[in-house]
């Protein structure tokens, strides 16, 4: 089982903090950037959603996915989702 959790961010994350976010998150996770339009009300148009998809049989996996989304809305604004 997975869990996924995105970043809904206002500007494309740099490398900077994608590298940044990935060190504070740990090694429980893959990434997938990918750009996105008028999909979400709320998320600014256009943004860019980081999906983050932890491994559900790793302990911690799902709290490392949710800590690479608020670093990366931390870094580039927007939002998370789920909230």
């Amino acid at each position: 089982m997975t869990l996924d959790t995105v970043a809904v961010c206002a500007t494309m994350p740099d490398v900077a903090a994608v590298l940044d976010a990935l060190l504070a998150a740990g090694p429980q996770l893959g990434l997938q950037l990918v750009p996105r339009s008028g999909e979400v009300p709320s998320a600014p148009d256009p943004s860019w959603w980081v999906t983050c998809r932890a491994d559900g049989t790793l302990p911690g996996a799902d709290a490392a996915a949710v800590r690479l989304c608020a670093e990366l809305v931390r870094a580039a604004g927007g939002l998370t989702w789920p909230r």
